[in-house]
């Protein structure tokens, strides 16, 4: 701003005129001051008083809301219009205008424009842009997943993983505990797994409980004995028992035996099966055993030679060829259904009843382990109760061995002994029979 200064004198007139001074900073009642002198020395000085100076617009700022924010629908702040001028003051309010969304969500903005000061400055329109969006009122939604391989009764017959989901389409997940995927991988009659979690809508919480069973239950056969040999009419009664220490019987076994012949002798076989727990699993058993007639008064080979017996002591082995007839008390062999013991120097072993097969020749043979040796024999019809008798061994110890030697063989109760010379080599291998 500039104030100019004018001068008059009229009689000695104006020797030097007050300049014009200009007021540049902002100010309310400012002074100007200027002085004259005319021709004769004389001086004179005025002032000019209440200068007011504003070129500063108002300040406007949008209140309530924030330029950025996000309000929850229902709790939106009010949104104002702020007018401050330091200088002046301020002569019009700025007014409030607010666009955008739709239904009331979404992004607005509000406007702030048509602020004054009182010396007519105007101001910048202020905006604030916000968002409102729906408000959450739910909780998330948590959902379990289990994967193993399903029994009976929500049990489970495998290992079981289980692990989680958990969602909110409203807000954000804030929070979540007990929610990463975890193995059972032991029976267990029940193990529980919690997954909780927050969002803006709250916090909800989902359990699980995972029983599992993947043992059977435990089957046995009861009166009988497995590999047993019993006397026909003393033969104990077979059962079954089913017991399960987790989930618990749902059905028993039953009893099935199966084998012998028509008159009651033979091999035979119990199984117990149909056995199930609460969990579904199955079990079973069987028991095989013998029943032989009862031993009648022993009887002695009417004759009993060895045609050939070898025996190599370093290599554990032997070959015996022999020929036995049976005595006239004899009531006949059955090496199938009757044990066979064969005894020589300081060796014994016995076949249980049953091991032995009956081929279509009528001969009777054998092949197999006993006390971890490889034994093979063979039993031959030669007709007018007379057979031959052939045996091989691999795995025995004959140390010591000498003649003559002495053969002991039983075959249920028809026995014999025999004594005689054996050709003993070392590191010699013989043929079987």
């Amino acid at each position: 701003m500039t104030v100019n200064f004018t001068c008059n004198d009229a009689l000695a007139g104006i020797a030097t005129c007050a300049e014009a001074k200009t007021l540049s900073s902002e100010g309310a009642n400012q002074t100007a001051s200027g002085t004259a002198t005319d021709k004769a020395g004389n001086s004179a000085t005025t002032s000019v008083a209440g200068i007011n100076i504003d070129r500063t617009p108002p300040t406007v700022s949008v209140t309530g809301v924030s330029n950025g924010a996000s309000y929850p629908l229902g709790s939106v702040p009010t949104a104002g219009c702020a007018t401050t001028d330091a200088l002046s003051g301020v002569q019009t309010n700025a007014t409030l205008s607010v666009t955008g969304g739709a239904n009331g969500l979404g992004a607005l903005t509000a406007s702030c424009a048509g602020a004054l000061d009182k010396a007519g400055n105007a101001s910048a329109t202020a905006t604030a842009t916000y968002q409102i969006y729906a408000a959450d009122t739910t909780p998330p939604v948590i959902t379990s997943t289990v994967n193993g391989t399903p029994g009976s009764n929500g049990w489970y017959t495998s290992a079981v993983t289980v692990s989680w989901t958990v969602t909110d389409s409203e807000s954000a997940i804030s929070a979540r505990n007990g929610c990463d995927a975890a193995t059972v991988a032991a029976d267990t009659a029940g193990v529980t797994f919690t997954c909780s979690a927050s969002s803006g809508g709250g916090t909800a919480s989902n359990a699980v409980m995972v029983k599992r069973d993947a043992t059977p239950p435990a089957v046995t056969v009861t009166g009988v004995t497995d590999g047993a040999t019993y006397t026909l009419g003393s033969v104990p009664m077979a059962g079954c028992g089913t017991e399960d220490a987790l989930s618990g019987v749902q059905t028993s076994a039953t009893l099935s035996v199966t084998g012998g012949d028509t008159s009651s002798l033979g091999a035979f076989t119990a199984r117990c099966a149909g056995a199930t727990d609460n969990a579904g699993n199955a079990g079973f058993a069987s028991a095989s055993y013998q029943v032989t007639n009862a031993p009648s008064s022993a009887s002695t080979f009417s004759a009993f030679g060895i045609n050939q017996l070898r025996i190599d002591p370093r290599l554990k082995l032997f070959l015996l060829l022999s020929n036995f007839t049976l005595g006239t008390d004899s009531n006949g062999i059955d090496p199938a259904r009757e044990p066979v013991i064969l005894g020589m120097a300081n060796f014994t072993t016995t076949i249980p009843a049953g091991k032995f097969r009956k081929g279509r020749n009528g001969a009777y043979a054998y092949a197999g382990k006993i006390d971890n040796a490889a034994i093979e024999a063979l039993i031959v019809p030669l007709g007018n109760n007379r057979f031959g008798f052939q045996a091989a061994a691999y795995g025995i110890n004959l140390t010591g061995t000498t003649n003559p030697v002495t053969v002991k063989l039983m075959i249920g109760n028809d026995q014999g002994i025999a004594s005689g010379n054996a050709i003993i080599k070392t590191g010699v291998g013989y043929p079987r029979p």
